[in-house]
């Protein structure tokens, strides 16, 4: 069923308006929106594509790092030690990351904010 919400998708949304605004978060393996190292791409269009990650029985379906990288205000939200030290790596430019937070952090062509509390934004 998910082959056919992919086309009820691009149905609904042919040409996707470009979105203004964006609020996530981070998985503690550095992926955002199903974005993963670890996904393997099924199915993919322009802006849409479904994936699979190898211990899951169900697919997902997102919105490419291409697409990401092109809204202009986006909201990463970050409450936690593990997805802390995430944030600290993508920020180290002296060490190679191949995490998608990294390439949308570097890639973005808006402006990314990082919300977290006083406790770990100390940790920084």
């Amino acid at each position: 069923h998910y082959k056919s919400g992919l086309k009820n998708i691009y149905k609904a949304y042919p040409k996707p308006e470009n979105i203004d605004l964006c609020i996530m978060g981070v998985g503690s393996d550095g992926h955002i929106a199903s974005i993963s190292i670890k996904s393997k791409k099924i199915e993919q269009h322009k802006t849409f594509f479904k994936c699979n990650r190898n211990n899951e029985k169900y697919n997902r379906i997102s919105i490419s790092l291409n697409y990401l990288t092109r809204i202009p205000v986006i909201i990463i939200l970050i409450h936690d030690n593990k997805k802390i030290n995430i944030l600290k790596s993508c920020l180290n430019l002296q060490k190679k990351s191949t995490l998608p937070i990294t390439d949308l952090i570097q890639k973005g062509k808006g402006k990314i904010y990082i919300l977290t509390s006083k406790y770990y934004m100390n940790q920084l």
